[in-house]
């Protein structure tokens, strides 16, 4: 699969992955839920990756893209209908997570996300759409 099958491929699982996860909260009501949903969707990001065998270039595009172009907030009373960070915050993120010094609590988020995504994809299973809202959020 050419690059830009996998980025288009990448690109639509996410969008409407994210629009789903954020049906029931507002991923932008404060920072810690941002900052906790970054890792959230950085670990669905690596985890497309993973599966579609991306080159390292493409996953640190795919990464930042992700973040600084953002997701989707599908929640209806949310005032921002985008979750995005800065390209230094997004950079800064990379940079965190690849250093190895992140939390258990970051790391956990993180797997979360992985491990939803692989659930979601390749088992077609929908109960996952608010494991982050139930484990992070409420």
């Amino acid at each position: 699969m050419s690059d830009e099958k996998k980025i288009d491929s990448i690109a639509a699982i996410l969008l409407g992955f994210s629009r789903r996860v954020t049906s029931n909260f507002d991923a932008n009501q404060d920072c810690e839920t941002r900052r906790r949903f970054m890792f959230y969707i950085s670990g669905v990001v690596f985890a497309l990756n993973d599966m579609l065998n991306a080159s390292p270039e493409l996953r640190y595009f795919m990464t930042t893209r992700a973040l600084t172009i953002g997701v989707p907030n599908n929640f209806p009373f949310a005032d921002c209908q985008i979750i995005n960070f800065s390209e230094n915050k997004a950079v800064e993120h990379i940079k965190y997570v690849g250093s190895g010094e992140w939390t258990d609590l970051e790391r956990s988020i993180s797997s979360q996300g992985i491990h939803d995504i692989q659930q979601y994809v390749l088992n077609d299973n929908n109960d996952v759409i608010d494991n982050f809202y139930y484990r992070f959020v409420a």
